[in-house]
């Protein structure tokens, strides 16, 4: 019997058993139930003269407090805010949180959080370094599209909770800078529902309906869909004209909440989202130091130097199709509180992708290559844990987590003569000199044929990870203006790795079989404890002092591209197996609020890291088989030190008539590694040019020195139930490096966003854009000429109506 059948059954005896045990019924919360989808009242400036800002609730040390009274740097953002703002993607969030940004891939598909800076390391089969959670349950893993959020996670959402340094223990697997916890709006005991549709854009057109169902008062269905078309695109083919970057998707959602008994709550959320969208290479460009191209006009490839078109003949996309299943039961055993989370996340990717547009050679440009990638990948996970009741002096919690994923990921790049984008074998290698060459004859058909056959690669992959976790955490109420905390954790990471590569077509030709195949088999197991302190000390009437020393690990794991065999290269400067990073956490903080309408948190923190794990590439390959590329690498290399302050003002207040609610935050930070090398060598001879290079002392690679996120939002009264609802939001990211030898600067971020609309309890009409002074960047810089770019994406604008009832 599956792991997540066990869990299941477990839960659902958990809420039979429970359902009774009490002889009388009474409402309770739904486990991890916050925040408040309901729109707020009309704006009455003149009746209300004090503007009060809401108490905050969260769950950031799994049981529901006060925002003041956990011990952390976090920013919480409630359904209402998150709507106002906008927010709908990982990129939208970054927008309006200090600390948290994101390595920005184009299309979403790949991107990845980092808080604080950490996460940076990154490669395909590795663990994310930042704790990314659904109602609780961490949802990320994987190669194909699982490195951040899918857009249905934005979907009708409840709450959104960042917290800021090592949450080794509450959020515990691999939350080395933070965590991101995503809490969906759960049903509620009132009947309603809501209708929107947008448009913008490049033809984007959206729609989504929510539809609140209360069944009686101990059971609710809550029901959501949502669909999105784009049709037109920024990004075209220079050769056959076709949009790029074209987007479909569509999800459902269904949860019931159901409370059997006084004692017992039980909520249950099935979901489903498929996506069709642009992979990285339609955001893929070369620099125009490369102009000009080395291929004469009328080649059908050849470096594009524009920022919006490409030497593309073949569609370059990813398919992917995400469940989220997700029980939760809690049961009041009168003085504890058991509560249990069984939860199953799958992932279907398939990816797509031109390959000859961006070959480091005029040759391999010629001869049309595709690449074509799938995984199928499944988490489940079991969370069961006991917590004291509130009331006394002390509160504690002990949990026991399971965690278990699969991972089947396969990638094959081929030569595409027949250009059916489906592997042929023999029949993919060219039978006829390509036009190019022809026109500028550089190329024999001998050559295009052996540059065909070496690009040949297929790769299947398997990941198997069985991971454990005992946690347990103990609050105490030293006096009524003290608290101290302690928390620790162990987890141990069970990983079985499998690697199977075939290089190369056989020329029949040739007596000698160039084909070579490799297979690889790997076991390690990586475990940690993580224990953390703090103390909060109310030091007056709503202002809180903080400090803790935290924890947080983030297990080791596989390259999964081991490069070239005997090619002189990858045997050394690509290593199997990377160790696990681990960090120490040293934080103190301020909180509170300033009479009724302000809110105000400020934190200092340093961060020790061991086994700092960094990205570097290398070419390998040799230049007689002509298989020469880029691999990129992850490998732990020494230690690294870390610190920086950050902090959020909140506010709420009468202005001009309405309310204006603004919103500040900042992030600055520096580090540096402490020890360690990498390696590096040159494209020309890449055996004989290999060398490491130390990079201590060198700035953490993609660090940001600041990044700061302001926002405003003022309701003013039309009078009939509507009020005018403005906003407007600034993000900034300043300063930072590409790489660990700091030799690529990353670009400075300046973007506003802005809307306008009326809105009241039943209807909302709102005009938005994001990036409307339409600047660009690049949100990956060129370490490289010979390698590629991206720029971020225009400006966009689009108007949304809905109507709730």
């Amino acid at each position: 019997m599956s792991a997540t059948r066990i869990g299941l059954l477990m839960s659902a005896g958990l809420a039979s058993v429970g359902a009774f045990s009490g002889s009388a019924w009474a409402q309770s919360v739904p486990p991890g139930q916050t925040g408040s989808n309901e729109r707020p009242a009309p704006t009455d400036a003149a009746s209300d003269p004090v503007v009060v800002l809401d108490t905050v609730v969260v769950t950031a040390r799994r049981r529901e407090e006060r925002l003041e009274d956990v011990p952390a740097s976090l920013s919480y953002f409630d359904s209402q805010y998150i709507e106002d703002l906008g927010v709908e993607s990982g990129k939208d969030l970054t927008r309006i949180t200090p600390g948290l940004y994101v390595i920005d891939n184009g299309s979403g598909f790949n991107d990845e959080f980092l808080i604080r800076g950490e996460g940076a390391a990154r490669q395909n089969n590795a663990e994310t370094g930042s704790g990314l959670y659904r109602n609780g349950v961490f949802v990320p893993g994987g190669n194909a599209g699982g490195r951040n959020f899918v857009p249905v996670d934005f979907f009708d959402v409840g709450s959104v909770t960042v917290l800021r340094g090592p949450q080794g223990s509450f959020f515990g697997r691999n939350a080395l800078g933070g965590a991101v916890n995503i809490v969906s709006q759960r049903p509620k005991e009132q009947f309603e529902g809501s209708l929107d549709v947008e448009y913008g854009t490049n033809e984007n057109l959206s729609g989504e309906a929510i539809l609140n169902v209360p069944v009686s008062d101990r059971l609710q269905f809550r029901i959501g869909a949502l669909a999105v078309e784009q049709s037109e695109g920024f990004y075209t083919s220079a050769i056959t004209g076709e949009v790029l970057d074209q987007e479909q998707s569509s999800a459902f959602r269904a949860q019931m909440a159901w409370q059997p008994s006084a004692d017992v709550s039980v909520n249950l959320m099935l979901e489903r989202a498929d996506e069709f969208g642009p992979n990285v290479i339609a955001f893929s460009q070369i620099l125009p130091e490369n102009d000009p191209p080395v291929n004469p006009p009328g080649s059908p490839s050849g470096y594009s130097v524009g920022r919006f078109e490409k030497p593309i003949d073949t569609a370059s996309f990813f398919d992917r199709s995400t469940e989220t299943n997700i029980l939760e039961v809690s049961w009041d055993l009168g003085g504890i509180t058991l509560q249990s989370t069984t939860s199953q996340r799958t992932r279907d990717a398939r990816t797509q992708s031109e390959v000859d547009a961006f070959g480091n050679n005029k040759t391999a440009r010629l001869v049309p290559t595709v690449s074509l990638g799938s995984e199928r990948f499944e988490r489940r996970t079991q969370d069961l844990r006991l917590l004291s009741n509130e009331g006394g002096a002390i509160d504690w919690l002990v949990g026991f987590e399971y965690n278990k994923v699969d991972s089947d990921f396969g990638t094959v790049r081929f030569a595409d003569a027949i250009q059916n984008n489906a592997f042929e074998g023999s029949g993919d290698v060219p039978s006829v000199l390509p036009s190019a060459c022809t026109v500028a004859p550089t190329c024999t058909l001998a050559q295009i044929q052996t540059v065909a056959r070496n690009a040949y690669r297929a790769e299947d992959s398997g990941i198997d990870d069985t991971s454990y976790a005992a946690y347990a955490a103990l609050s105490w109420r030293v006096r009524n203006d003290l608290q101290a905390s302690f928390d620790v954790r162990f987890n141990q990471d069970d990983k079985n790795f499998a690697l199977d590569n075939v290089f190369r077509l056989d020329n029949p030709a040739t007596a000698p079989n160039e084909q070579l195949t490799r297979s690889v088999t790997a076991s390690e197991t990586f475990s940690s404890w993580t224990p953390s302190a703090s103390i909060n000390w109310q030091w007056a009437d709503n202002h809180y002092l903080f400090g803790r020393i935290a924890t947080g690990a983030r297990a080791g794991g596989f390259n999964n591209d081991l490069g070239e065999p005997g090619d002189g290269v990858s045997d050394i400067a690509i290593p199997l197996v990377y160790d696990e990073e681990f960090v120490i956490g040293y934080e103190a903080g301020v909180r509170g609020r300033v009479g009724r309408g302000l809110r105000y948190n400020f934190n200092v923190y340093r961060n020790d890291k061991q086994g700092v794990l960094v990205n570097y590439s290398v070419f390998a390959g040799t230049a007689v088989t002509n298989t020469i590329r880029n691999v990129g690498v992850l490998a732990s290399s020494g230690d690294s030190v870390q610190f920086g302050v950050d902090g959020e003002l909140t506010a709420r207040f009468n202005f001009a008539g309405g309310v204006l609610s603004p919103r500040l935050g900042f992030s600055w930070a520096d580090g540096e590694y402490e020890g360690g090398s990498i390696f590096s060598n040159a494209q020309s001879n890449p055996a004989t040019t290999l060398t490491t290079i130390s990079i201590d002392g060198r700035r953490l690679q993609r660090l940001r020195v600041w990044t700061s996120a302001a926002s405003l939002i003022w309701r003013f009264p039309l009078g009939g139930d509507f009020d005018l609802v403005s906003t407007a939001s600034w993000r900034g990211e300043y300063g930072g490096f590409e790489d660990p030898q700091n030799n690529n600067e990353m670009d400075d971020v300046s973007l506003f966003d802005a809307s306008i609309g009326v809105q009241s309890q039943k209807w909302r009409l709102v005009l938005s854009g994001k990036n409307i002074t339409d600047v660009s960047y690049f949100n990956i810089s060129p370490g490289s000429l010979a390698f590629n770019a991206q720029e971020n994406q225009p400006a966009t604008w689009r108007i949304a109506l809905g109507y709730r009832f």
